[in-house]
């Protein structure tokens, strides 16, 4: 089976993706694609944001089996919710890091922002974000917050659903049957419908749409740049847009993947599709799967193909996977891809070409350089490039986590040794008899952060630390582990917390974008 957070392959049955940490349901299908905000996830061997170790309320993840998803629930869209480092000035955002502590005895959230208090509010807090965390919005209770200076404002009571575009400010929001869209200083009403079931937004922020749907279950889609000048499309629901707004994506009730300029005007790109992956950047080009095969259109032009297999997700710089939408990339021309038992880089002409082939556990590091993976038990290195030849490191490894960098590994081998790896030199068994595993683990430098029966270890070559902690969580975007227990939230230093100023109680988990 195959996890569906980062599509890792994992032995049946087994609780946790043992790639990035990720709970797996006993029904969930084997598949990828990503967050959240929520945003949302991935190929890197340590958990990422997302995968918070006992997070009460986990945001809602897409189903790439169920393309009209994509576009439906309440999913920050063109958020991030990534695992490892976020790419820095990628599009010259701010990088910045939004933290949610939640209080569980007074049902309070505390949003810190680069670690900095900003504001207390009812409910556990969701956070939405777009591709370089330069706009927040927070939903608590129904209400949804804008995240401006270091301040919450109120911009919306009742909100069910929030949309943000990936390099801009704007969000589309909804209120009940009603569609709103928000520029950072300014609400204006959209439409109002029976039920309004999808909504997309440009990159840009400029361009949105959204579909309605009356009691007959009949539905049209509305699509614009200006309020009150939408134009409609019958019968398709549009998931995705281009930055310039020249290209709708929808899909029809026969799974058709249909093609809508900003005049309504629609036609067929392709017939009877799988699933659809998301966009680059600027959404001119368009990933998707049919007869388990995957594609790229190109400027709305015939598909091409990229592998005769599905692509699970595509690595990015800083990330590793995106999955919501829009990747943060001008093309996916050199992009690495990861599909089921190998990882492959894309040609000019978009064609898969082989990196290494997979058995069970990988790891990429943070720039995308190498990749360290694991064939009939040994770990290898090698160069992320076309058919790459591996370095083995280490024999009969059971689990391995890494830091981004891949400059510290530690893994389990069959004689539940836990050992350790500096570069890419030589294997130094550390502990004998380990009381961790590494099924969910994150190493943050030269430290190691796992958990056994609930209680959490700072390891760091032979030192072995016991955290007095109640859970713990990563933030690979700024390489910080954050820490809760009893009445307080930590950053963690080492085996050393660091209090974050708050007055809480019962602190259930720490949400981190």
């Amino acid at each position: 089976m195959f996890c569906p957070n980062c599509g890792a392959q994992v032995e049946d049955g087994t609780a946790f993706c043992s790639n990035c940490g990720a709970k797996i349901e006993a029904a969930q299908p084997q598949n990828v694609v990503q967050p959240e905000s929520q945003v949302q996830p991935e190929p890197q061997v340590q958990p990422g944001e997302d995968n918070f170790y006992q997070q009460p309320a986990q945001e809602p993840k897409v189903s790439k089996k169920n393309i009209k998803m994509i576009a439906g629930i309440a999913v920050a869209v063109i958020a991030v919710i990534i695992v490892v480092k976020l790419v820095a000035g990628l599009f010259g955002g701010s990088k910045d890091t939004l933290v949610r502590v939640y209080d569980s005895d007074a049902g309070k959230s505390t949003l810190y922002l680069n670690n900095k208090k900003i504001d207390t509010i009812k409910g556990n807090a969701d956070i939405y974000t777009n591709i370089d965390k330069s706009a927040f919005y927070v939903v608590a209770n129904q209400d949804a917050y804008y995240v401006k200076g270091k301040k919450l404002k109120k911009i919306l009571s009742d909100c069910s659903s929030v949309k943000v575009a990936a390099h801009d400010k704007a969000a589309i929001l909804q209120e009940g049957d009603t569609v709103y869209r928000y520029t950072g200083s300014k609400l204006e009403e959209l439409a109002d419908g029976d039920y309004v079931s999808y909504v997309a937004i440009s990159g840009d922020g400029k361009s949105y749409a959204y579909t309605i749907r009356d009691d007959d279950d009949d539905y049209i889609s509305y699509v614009g740049t200006k309020a009150g000048k939408d134009n409609k499309v019958k019968d398709v629901e549009i998931f995705a847009i281009s930055n310039d707004g020249k290209y709708f994506y929808g899909i029809d009730t026969d799974r058709n993947l249909i093609l809508v300029d900003k005049k309504g005007n629609d036609e067929v790109l392709e017939k009877d599709v799988d699933d659809y992956i998301g966009l680059n950047s600027d959404g001119t080009e368009l990933m998707f799967v049919k007869d388990g095969k995957t594609y790229v259109s190109v400027k709305g032009k015939e598909k091409q193909k990229v592998s005769g297999s599905e692509v699970y997700s595509v690595l990015i710089k800083g990330e590793k996977t995106y999955g919501n939408d829009y990747y943060p990339v001008k093309s996916f021309k050199k992009a690495i891809v990861v599909m089921s038992g190998e990882v492959a880089v894309l040609s000019n002409k978009y064609e898969a070409e082989t990196i290494v082939d997979l058995d069970r556990f990988y790891g990429i590091t943070d720039d995308l350089s190498a990749v360290y993976y694991s064939d009939g038990g040994d770990l290898y290195y090698a160069k992320a490039k076309k058919n790459a030849k591996g370095k083995k490191l280490a024999k009969d490894v059971e689990q391995f986590a890494m830091s981004n960098d891949g400059k510290n590994i530690y893994y389990i081998n069959e004689d539940d040794e836990l050992c350790y790896i500096k570069g890419n030199g030589k294997a130094k068994v550390i502990d004998d008899d380990p009381d961790v595993s590494l099924g969910y683990a994150y190493v943050s430098g030269s430290n190691l952060y796992a958990v056994d029966d609930d209680t959490w270890y700072c390891i760091k070559g032979k030192k072995s630390q016991k955290l007095k902690v109640d859970g713990l969580t990563y933030s690979s975007s700024s390489d910080v582990v954050y820490a809760y227990k009893d009445d307080e939230a930590y950053i963690v230093k080492g085996s050393s917390l660091k209090p974050l100023k708050g007055d809480f109680k019962e602190i259930s988990s720490i949400f981190v974008r």
